[in-house]
């Protein structure tokens, strides 16, 4: 949503309609109405009516309706037409000056330069600018923070890591890290989380423990999508684009009054998709003299191709409902489905191991092909090919390589404000995801191992928030309770050679696994403001967890791979505190100090060989300690914000592999993560443009834990020097743009150039040189014509601009445990034309 703003973008004044007002109002609480059950529809509003009406700039609107639409409006507007902390700003205010930024991290808008958090907020606008497209791509932004999408064993999994802390595996056993939030409603597995940037008004990523500040307790951090709202502007927009690999995007949405002054609709849509940028070869076609009697599955006059990887066609659909009968009262409603297919994961063979695949194995590939596994099978560096085969020519069956996932989700909240002093907020959710996945590990035509996976989730959670001040607003505060239940089905069919565990029958198995999780918590969080200067916050919470898991695997051609029956369930109970001390030394600068504290459940590990081994494994916790400055100077045209962080991680979970093909989750030991991190942006001249961020991270193991079951040796687990996943030690985010004003008939032409390092970085546990992957330094450059009325948009992106190959994730756990190692290789240079259509 663009809403008016008092300091606002010439295009944002544009499109404000006559029936949005200008006023900083009431603040509302979500009832869920008629049996509701939904996401959270509402984005990016104050939930302190006391405090938004008392501060408000402007006067109030001339119907009740309209008084609460401008509230809302008004809470988000400055966010959405500006721009983030470490992103830029869209469009400067005509006064030259950067833009202020409104975040709700602490349940109330406020703006990001007194909020004593680390905070990254990217506007609809900086979203655009940068040709950010899904929630991966905007760790570029974020100092300290890493998105990765999942491949090998893990493709479908959303790897988010904030500060060194995250979760990488796609097994539902194991809690999210991060915590992923869609207008407040947190989303619980990491399959299925990459969601499409489709129709937002903002996000923003909160670093540090969340567990005060958000619904589920977030130990790592929290990503929180904000979509846009319905205003009854009639507007919308249209956007069209096409590029290489076929890649085609097409996005829109419109926005109506139904009964003006009151009921608003918006409706937004996508379909995105591509054909892949990873070539996969049929191996025995293309290089007869090294396949030996391997079969063909593509005939040469074909070009020997099997397909692509990389590739995908989403379809997503979303509608929003607001209705404000009164100033005090408002509802949202929201429903949105996606149909997504996808290729295989953009993978390629980078090492193989032969002292671990079992000689047994390579003697029968050699009796009945001629070939075993070796060198041949890997891809010369560079190149964007893969001999994956998706096939087993021993047993004589083809894997499915290409995958979907289908969501659906509905929505409802109610806002409603009590008092001058008190506001109420529900918000429920409802949320089921289910799709297919499949893996060729190996990555060779020999199918040495792989699967296939089918998920389905569905998940209900429930929120209440009590938002209120007291004693002239000495006091300001929120007490909130949260409910979350998920029910998960993990079917999976999981390939390997004969004896390649130490298995009689290899690991050839099948089975459908059922999770539960069901969360209780509480919480609580107050700032007293002893002086106008001096703010005291604190806050608590406590959290029940209750986690089930009911094994039903069975081994294909052996009974001792069979699991069946479940395990004692994981229960974890916890407080968790903040503490922090502000100070607002000018109105262009504040510092803070910060103590806080984060956890994630325990749960039953999801890998046993036995049910014996169906063990559950502790929790996480955290304890960070942090400090902060926000500053601004030369009449608000430069901001620099810092931060410092030390946080004590007990209790680290990961799975270990065992000499009898089990991988068993346990909490392997306790480390130090010590960093700092900066952001800048500044406007120097009238149209220039200029933002950074900078991190450094250092991770330092103190403890490490032995194995869960005695006697019986980990083979795979950390070693005490070595970093975490996906945790690299320094990240630079650079970026710069000028608007050059080509006159009042012709517009504006931006060009931007972005420049994101990041350096090495391992995706296992022992830091190998397969999990390595080398520091890269990726740029990409956009150029954006505007016309005069903002009408007219049209961008040329070129994405990784000099064409750096580089690899994006590495599934090396596999290189110790099978012999072979597979990397997902980044996305080679490519250009995309998109053009714009906004109706005012």
């Amino acid at each position: 949503m663009t809403a008016c703003l008092v300091k606002g973008t010439a295009a944002s004044r544009r499109r404000c309609g006559p029936r949005t007002a200008l006023r900083r109002g009431s603040v509302s609480i979500c009832m869920l109405a008629a049996g509701l059950v939904g996401l959270g529809g509402s984005a990016a509003r104050a939930d302190d009516g006391a405090q938004a009406s008392s501060q408000s700039p402007v006067a109030a609107a001339s119907t009740p309706a309209a008084s609460v639409a401008a509230s809302d409006a008004v809470a988000a507007a400055p966010a959405a037409g500006s721009a983030s902390a470490s992103g830029g700003a869209s469009q400067s205010p005509d006064d030259g000056a950067l833009q202020e930024v409104v975040v709700t991290a602490q349940f109330r808008q406020q703006d990001l330069q007194n909020t004593p958090l680390a905070i990254t907020a990217l506007s609809e606008s900086m979203l655009r600018e940068q040709g950010y497209t899904d929630i991966s791509d905007v760790s570029a932004s974020a100092p300290n923070v890493t998105f990765e999408k999942g491949n090998g064993l893990n493709t479908g999994a959303a790897q988010f890591y904030i500060r060194g802390v995250g979760q990488y595996d796609i097994i539902p056993a194991v809690d999210q890290g991060v915590g992923v939030y869609i207008d407040d409603v947190y989303f619980g597995s990491t399959y299925g989380a990459d969601f499409d940037l489709v129709d937002l008004d903002r996000v923003e990523i909160l670093r540090g423990p969340q567990g005060t500040l958000a619904g589920f307790d977030s130990i790592g951090g929290a990503v929180k999508l904000y979509t846009q709202k319905p205003t009854g502007s009639d507007d919308g927009y249209l956007e069209a684009g096409y590029g290489s690999n076929e890649k085609r995007e097409v996005r829109g949405a419109f926005d109506v009054a139904i009964v003006p002054g009151q009921l608003f609709l918006r409706i937004s849509g996508a379909n995105v998709a591509d054909n892949g940028y990873i070539d996969r070869i049929d191996f025995a076609c293309a290089y007869p003299a090294l396949s030996g009697t391997l079969p063909v599955q593509n005939p040469e006059e074909q070009g020997c191709s099997l397909g692509h990887e990389g590739g995908s066609n989403d379809n997503m659909l979303r509608g929003a409902l607001r209705w404000i009968p009164s100033d005090r009262l408002e509802v949202n409603l929201t429903t949105d489905v996606e149909y997504n297919t996808n290729q295989p994961s953009a993978n390629t063979l980078i090492a193989i191991n032969p002292a671990v695949i079992p000689a047994g194995w390579q003697a029968l590939q050699q009796s009945l092909f001629g070939v075993v596994a070796d060198s041949r099978f890997i891809p010369p560096p560079g190149q964007y090919v893969s001999y994956d085969g998706y096939t087993d020519p021993v047993l004589h069956y083809n894997i499915d390589p290409n995958g979907y996932d289908h969501a659906y989700g509905v929505a409802g909240t109610v806002d409603y404000r009590l008092t001058s002093d008190l506001s109420l907020k529900l918000i429920s959710g409802y949320r089921t995801t289910n799709g297919y996945l499949a893996a060729d590990v190996d990555g060779t035509p020999l199918q040495a191992t792989g699967g296939t996976y089918a998920i389905d989730y569905r998940q209900v959670t429930q929120e209440a928030r009590l938002n209120g001040s007291a004693f002239d607003r000495f006091l300001e505060y929120t007490v909130g309770g949260f409910y979350f239940d998920s029910h998960q089905t993990f079917d999976q069919f999981v390939d390997g050679p004969e004896g390649l565990f130490f298995l009689p029958g290899g690991l050839t198995k099948t089975g459908n696994d059922l999770v539960t999780e069901r969360s209780y918590a509480g919480y609580a969080t107050g700032t007293i403001h002893p002086t106008s200067k001096l703010s005291l916050i604190g806050g608590y919470r406590f959290t029940h967890t209750y986690k089930s898991y009911v094994f039903d695997d069975f081994g294909l051609f052996s009974p001792l791979l069979d699991v069946v029956g479940s395990g004692p369930p994981a229960v974890s109970n916890r407080s968790d505190y903040r503490a922090s001390i502000q100070y607002q030394w000018l109105p262009q600068l504040m510092t803070y100090l910060q103590y806080s504290t984060g956890f994630k459940a325990g749960g039953i590990n999801p890998t046993p060989a036995t049910l014996a081994q169906a063990l559950p494994f502790g929790p996480e916790t955290l304890t960070s300690y942090e400090v902060g400055l926000k500053s601004e100077f030369l009449d608000r045209r430069l901001r620099l914000n810092l931060a410092g962080f030390v946080s004590d991680y007990d209790g680290y979970q990961m799975d270990a592999f065992q000499p009898d093909g089990a991988s068993i989750y346990k909490n392997a030991g306790n480390a130090r993560i010590t960093g700092a991190e900066a952001e800048i942006e500044a406007r120097p001249v009238d149209g220039l443009l200029v933002n950074g961020s900078f991190s450094y991270l250092h991770w330092r193991w103190l403890v490490l834990n032995d194995s869960p079951i005695p006697g019986v040796p980990d083979l795979q687990g950390p070693c005490i020097t070595c970093t975490n996943l996906y945790t690299p030690k320094y990240k630079i985010d650079v970026g710069i743009q000028y608007a050059l004003q080509l006159g009042n008939r012709l517009g504006s032409l931006t060009p931007r150039l972005d420049g994101d390092f990041v350096s090495r970085m391992f995706s296992d546990p022992q830091n190998t040189f397969v999990a390595s992957m080398p520091a890269r330094w990726v740029s990409n450059f956009h150029l954006t014509w505007d016309s005069p009325s903002s009408e007219w948009e049209a961008q040329l992106a070129i994405t990784n601009l000099f064409d750096k190959f580089y690899y994006e994730n590495t599934n090396a756990a596999e290189f110790s445990e099978t012999g072979f190692a597979a990397a997902a290789i980044g996305r080679p240079r490519e250009v995309m034309l998109t053009a714009r259509r906004t109706f005012f």
